[in-house]
């Protein structure tokens, strides 16, 4: 029993090796998930040689029937046995269709990029627009308040908190230009608005169609999340605003991220967008232009939202001392 144990341990491992050649933030979120589950199954191999069978000696009295006996091990038995002696006959057909599928993964790997992230649906957004860092204490607290009621007026959200400004920490050292609400969304996404889907079916008359709406292709949906967050057009052409047109002020670059992947990001790279370009250099009037072309120049790219350029300021001396303290860039 010792062998066998110890060879399905090292299958479950080999099983876990993408997982743990992941890096970035990837590998740090992934990797003590994978390391979690080896050593409780690693855990439990031990106790199956050496706990277990003095329980069994203790707990297991009576006439223990033979496996062939169970119905359901008969069949599993029998679905597997054809399989495993075509593979033990035709050794060179296995290893060559082995070799086949590991090979039809290498384009989708070359496509994947250097890093492994899949998007996570937190079920709640982090709302955080970026606005002239000139910006006063009253002006900041109107805007806050606005936003904050134009979101909560959509009724796929529940609950709005928005901070503006440093908290009571210094580990948190945010300027009244960085506003950050946490959006909490419906959970029950039936409650959220439906949008028409154009089915193969959608033409014919109601009678026809029953049969396909009521069970698997509705002509219905309830929105999605980028639906919610920028809006969508019906077939018909009709626009339907989303959060980013209600909240689109002048002067302001919204960002709407998830709260954890918001996080990841500004605590690996600093910046609390998806994408986000940083220039570096001992020259600000060199940073400033630099800056400047690289916002103009990400503006024409498809797909681009808003760019911000958020250079750190020009240092001006007042008494015998002056600062410059960078902010945070935004793409």
């Amino acid at each position: 029993m010792g062998p066998n144990l110890f060879f399905s341990l090292l299958v479950i491992t080999v099983s876990f090796l993408p997982i743990f050649v992941l890096g970035e933030q990837s590998g740090r979120l992934f990797t003590p998930l994978a390391l979690t589950k080896t050593f409780a199954i690693a855990a439990g191999a031990l106790l199956g040689i050496t706990i277990v069978p003095v329980l069994m000696v203790y707990l297991i009295r009576g006439k223990i029937p033979k496996e062939d006996r169970n119905p359901l091990n008969r069949w599993s038995q029998k679905l597997y046995e054809p399989f495993f002696w075509f593979v033990m006959r035709h050794p060179a057909i296995t290893l060559v269709t082995v070799l086949l599928l590991g090979a039809s993964t290498i384009y989708p790997l070359s496509k994947m990029g250097s890093e492994f992230m899949p998007p996570l649906d937190e079920c709640d957004l982090l709302y955080m627009p970026t606005v002239d860092p000139s910006v006063s204490i009253t002006k900041s607290k109107e805007l806050l308040q606005q936003t904050d009621k134009l979101i909560k007026s959509f009724p796929e959200v529940v609950s709005v908190h928005g901070k503006i400004g440093r908290a009571d920490t210094a580990t948190d050292p945010a300027p009244l230009s960085m506003i950050e609400t946490v959006v909490q969304l419906e959970t029950d996404r039936d409650k959220w608005r439906q949008r028409d889907v154009n089915r193969f079916f959608s033409d014919w008359p109601d009678w026809t169609k029953f049969i396909f709406t009521k069970t698997f292709w509705p002509e219905s949906r309830p929105i999605n999340v980028q639906e919610l967050k920028f809006g969508w057009q019906d077939a018909d052409g009709t626009r339907h605003p989303g959060l980013n047109d209600a909240v689109s002020f002048p002067g302001m670059a919204n960002a709407w991220p998830f709260p954890i992947e918001n996080r990841i990001n500004m605590l690996s790279t600093g910046i609390k967008t998806p994408v986000g370009i940083k220039v570096l250099g001992p020259d600000l009037a060199t940073l400033s232009r630099l800056a400047d072309e690289a916002a103009a120049a990400v503006l024409t790219v498809p797909g681009t939202l808003s760019a911000y350029l958020s250079a750190p300021p020009v240092a001006t001396t007042s008494t015998s001392t002056s600062t410059v303290r960078p902010r945070p860039g935004t793409g």
